[in-house]
C-alpha cells in the first residue's frame, strides 16, 4: 500500500500507521511535494500533487497498487483514482475530506495559520512549530503553511472531487473516520460514501484528528479484513 500524508504534515508523522499496518501488509510513505523537506514549487495544485506521486511510482517501479491517505492524503488519494485510474487498485480513505465549501476553507486555512501554529502545543509539551521545523527542513514551514493555505483557498468554487468525479471512480473505496471529529463530520463521511460506485464505509468512536487518536491497530486490522476480501492483498 502507498499512504499518503495529510497536508502540512510529512512522511515521518505515518510511522505509528505503518507500525500498525506491519502484521498485515507494507506500506511506503512519500512526501507530498513541497513537503518533508522536498523542494517547495511556487504553487501547490491538485494536478501537481498527484503528477508528482505517479512520478514516484515510476521511479519506484510500482505499477499499481492500493492507495490510501491521511485526512488531505486521502483526497489525494481519491483523486490519484480518478484522474489516474491505471495506478490505483484500491483507495483507503482515512479521516478524508471532501467538502470544501467556504466555512470548511475558512476553517482550514484557520488551522494553518502561522499565530496558531506559533501558539500550538500538545499536552506533552511539544510544541507544534518545533516538530514542522524538523518535518520541513530546510524549508521554512511557514511557508509550507502557506502554500496549503493558499491550495485551500483555490479550491473556493472549484473542489478538486466534484460529485461527477467521485462518481466515476471505478476502485473500490474504503473510507474509514470516527462519529465524533472536529474537522470531517460524520455525516459527510457518509455523503462521500454515497457518492461513490463502490464504497465500505467504517467508523470508529472519538476524534480522528490528529493521528495519535485513532486506535490504529483496530483500523488497520480492519483495511487487511477489507483489503483481503476485496482481493487487495
Amino acid at each position: 500500500m502507498i499512504f499518503l500524508h495529510g497536508a502540512n504534515s510529512a512522511a515521518a508523522e505515518l510511522q505509528p500507521f505503518v507500525e500498525a499496518m506491519k502484521p498485515y501488509a507494507a506500506v511506503r510513505t512519500p512526501n507530498m511535494l513541497g513537503h518533508g523537506g522536498r523542494a517547495l514549487p511556487a504553487r501547490l495544485a491538485m494536478r501537481e500533487l498527484a503528477d508528482d506521486v505517479v512520478a514516484w511510482m515510476d521511479h519506484e517501479g510500482i505499477g499499481r497498487d492500493v492507495v490510501g491517505g491521511y485526512s488531505f492524503g486521502g483526497t489525494l488519494a481519491l483523486y490519484l483514482a480518478r484522474h489516474h485510474p491505471g495506478r490505483v487498485t484500491g483507495v483507503v480513505a482515512l479521516a478524508a475530506k471532501h467538502r470544501f465549501d467556504a466555512p470548511t476553507i475558512g476553517h482550514w486555512q484557520h488551522l494553518l495559520g502561522r499565530q496558531r501554529l506559533e501558539n500550538l502545543t500538545f499536552p506533552n509539551g511539544v510544541r507544534r512549530a518545533d516538530e514542522l521545523s524538523r518535518l520541513h527542513a530546510p524549508n521554512a514551514w511557514k511557508d509550507v503553511a502557506d502554500a496549503n493555505a493558499r491550495l485551500f483557498a483555490g479550491f473556493a468554487g472549484a473542489p478538486p472531487l466534484p460529485e461527477a468525479d467521485l462518481k466515476a471512480i471505478g476502485v473500490p473505496v474504503m473510507i474509514v473516520s470516527s462519529n465524533l471529529d472536529q474537522i470531517v463530520p460524520w455525516e459527510e463521511t457518509l455523503a462521500l460514501g454515497r457518492a461513490l460506485p463502490d464504497p465500505h464505509v467504517a467508523m470508529f468512536y472519538g476524534p480522528a484528528h490528529p493521528l495519535a487518536a485513532i486506535p490504529l491497530p483496530a483500523v488497520a486490522r480492519n483495511i487487511h479484513q477489507w483489503m483481503a476480501h476485496r482481493k487487495l492483498a
